[in-house]
């Protein structure tokens, strides 16, 4: 559970500290036990960016991507990568700065390239053989050739690091084992994998019963359960997400986090910084605006509201008020129009401006919410649209943002089933230069004054 949670950070923290271990254990074995305080003064004065360096080598050369499932071959061939890339890069940063800080020996940079390769690849197969102790609790689902082959292979198999936990078919396992349990229908799947602690779904349905798979993944949101199926044809030849092979069939992670690992962290540290500063210095316009909106109507200033957030994690959600007070006694929930009448004049100016959005980087600042993301919606609306949208769910992947593709891309009051086409796009396609590239277009949305109403 720890280590699903905190992998990544883990990762990093383990790889920096070997990174450093192995390099003093490379002047070990250059000076034979000892360590020249001359020669050492340069790593001392550097350590700080070679760490920067090699965990940046390591991020590129794919060693803290959860999504592929290890092997061998795969942890020996990134660390080769990564290694031998962060080598180089520490031998240029140390030959530029050799008159600041020293000679740093190139041959301890040769020999600490074995040690670390040694050390930051060995504990990565350590956790693999680990794994086949504490394997990964499985649920298939399906029936036909696919789901039989799949079970087949995860019984004979234990270096999959699978441990098959239960069937959901209406016709019944071949052969069943005491210790796998057996069901008949998904529609308790929620909770089927919270009694019986499931860490990984494998569905394998014709593509007739796909509604059901739909219907599975949308039940188990917010869980922290990984899906993968076995996919058509020309869902293979759309698919960009890394596949795994069980027994000749390749198996593809659907609902896969979009925004994970190194990425993860820094759009998070952005989001501290960004907000931070920007709560500052809006400090005097927030004041007058709060004067303004209370000169204006009667009411509060500020306009409190249930979102849905990240895996569905429900939070309240604050803008300046651009309504009159009670907008929705008589109505009820209703989505907003670009010529609504409830609508105040200062409330129109706000909201072309954005002015009314400034409150939320509070919430971003929590960490309810992200500055680029999804907007967020009410939980009246968003348990409607799981039920009319397929894939509607898949929006709630990410933290919402401030601002989102959909935002600086279309109209203020397109479609539900519009608006999500430019979700899902973001979140297939999530980047952090994607993310420069929507708050800049959101900044030539403001002004320009088009899209909010």
């Amino acid at each position: 559970m720890i280590w699903k949670k905190w992998g990544i950070p883990l990762a990093v923290l383990i790889d920096g500290t070997l990174v450093n271990a192995g390099i003093v254990l490379a002047f070990l074995i250059r000076f034979g036990g000892r360590i020249p305080a001359r020669n050492f003064a340069a790593y001392q004065n550097l350590w700080v960016f070679i760490t920067i360096i090699m965990i940046g080598a390591f991020y590129i050369s794919g060693l803290y991507d959860r999504r592929r499932s290890y092997t061998m071959v795969n942890i020996l061939d990134n660390t080769i990568n990564g290694v031998t890339l962060g080598t180089l890069l520490t031998f240029v940063a140390v030959y530029a700065a050799r008159r600041e800080v020293g000679r740093f020996p190139t041959s301890v940079l040769m020999i600490s390239w074995l040690v670390n390769l040694i050390l930051i690849s060995g504990w990565r197969i350590i956790l693999v053989q680990f794994r086949k102790v504490a394997p990964r609790r499985v649920l298939v689902v399906g029936r036909g050739e696919g789901a039989e082959s799949i079970l087949e292979d995860i019984k004979k198999r234990p270096e999959l690091g699978y441990k098959l936990v239960g069937v959901i078919s209406e016709e019944g396992e071949k052969n069943p084992e005491p210790e796998v349990k057996h069901f008949k229908s998904v529609r308790n799947i929620r909770r089927i994998v919270t009694a019986n602690k499931i860490d990984e779904v494998i569905i394998s349905l014709p593509p007739e019963s796909r509604k059901e798979m739909i219907d599975a993944i949308s039940q188990c949101q917010g869980m922290g359960v990984r899906f993968k199926i076995v996919p058509e044809l020309y869902e293979m030849f759309l698919s960009e997400t890394d596949g795994e092979d069980v027994n000749g069939l390749p198996l593809v992670e659907v609902m896969a986090p979009p925004i994970y690992g190194a990425n993860e962290v820094i759009k998070r540290l952005i989001d501290i910084l960004v907000s931070s500063v920007a709560l500052l210095l809006f400090l005097p316009l927030v004041l007058l605006i709060m004067v303004l909106v209370k000169m204006e109507s009667k009411g509060r200033v500020l306009f409190k509201q249930e979102r849905v957030g990240k895996d569905g994690r429900i939070f309240s959600l604050y803008k300046f008020r651009s309504m009159a007070k009670d907008a929705e006694k008589d109505t009820g929930p209703v989505l907003a129009k670009s010529d609504d009448k409830r609508i105040t004049k200062l409330g129109r100016i706000l909201r072309k401006t954005r002015l009314d959005e400034i409150p939320q980087l509070v919430k971003v600042l929590k960490g309810d919410m992200s500055l680029v993301g999804p907007r967020p919606e009410r939980p009246f609306f968003v348990e409607r649209f799981k039920k009319e949208i397929p894939g509607y769910v898949q929006r709630l992947q990410v933290r919402p943002g401030i601002t989102g593709l959909a935002q600086v891309h279309s109209r203020y009051d397109i479609s539900a089933r519009s608006k999500l086409r430019y979700d899902l796009l973001y979140v297939r396609n999530h980047s952090l230069f994607l993310d420069m590239e929507i708050i800049l277009r959101t900044i030539g949305v403001i002004l320009r004054r088009r899209g909010a109403r």
